[in-house]
Order: C-alpha cells, then structure tokens, then sequence
C-alpha cells in the first residue's frame, strides 16, 4: 500500500500540533495554578490584617469603656460599705440604661475580689 505525500505528511503534523497544544495547555495549567495560589494567599493576608485591625479597635474601646465604668463613683460605691445596697442599684440601674441605649454588650456584671456579683445589668 503506497501513501500519499500529504498522508505521509499528515500524521507527522497532526502529531506536531497535537504534542504543541499539549505542551500550552500544560503551560498555562501550571501558569494558571501558580497565579491562583498567590492571589488567594494575598487576599487571605489582607483579610486578615483587616480582621486584626477591628479586633484591635474592638478591644481598644472595650478597654475605654471598661476603664470609664471602673472610675464612675455608682460603681466604686457599690464596692464600698458605705449605704452598699443603694449603691449597688444605682450601679445595676446604670448598666441596664448603658445596655439598653447602646446595645455593645448583652449583659454586665460588676463583681467584688471575691467574684461575687454585687451589681447586674
């Protein structure tokens, strides 16, 4: 059986083109891999600089507010002895007006050194 010039010169340029877009496709696999994997791993860095940075101003004005109820004298008197029982209700009174008006916090307690709740909200 005799071939063709152009059969003699297709199977070897079929193969040619077949091996060459395999190779690409490869290429732009590993390429495309590759691209993706650094991408997701900056978007992942930058989501989390940003959940460290509300954490961070979370915390920072919990602290302002915790500092700011320790220094109101409704809450040092309600640790004292002096008239403790009016006290402690004018401390519970404060927290649930603080919880009611500005919804950050689902409850506060103010507890002696003893852990002892001596005002609730």
């Amino acid at each position: 059986m005799k071939f063709k010039l152009t059969s003699k010169l297709l199977i070897p340029l079929a193969s040619l083109v077949i091996l060459g877009l395999g190779i690409s496709i490869t290429i732009a696999y590993i390429s495309a891999r590759n691209g993706l994997g650094k991408a997701v791993t900056e978007e992942l860095m930058q989501v989390s600089a940003s959940s460290e940075s509300k954490v961070s101003q979370w915390l920072s004005r919990n602290e302002i507010a915790i500092d700011t109820w320790a220094r109101m004298d409704a809450v040092v008197n309600s640790l004292g002895d002096s008239d403790a029982e009016k006290s402690r209700a004018a401390a519970s009174l404060r927290m649930k007006q603080y919880i009611d008006k500005y919804k950050i916090f689902s409850g506060m307690r103010l507890t002696n050194d003893q852990g002892l709740v001596i005002a609730s909200s």
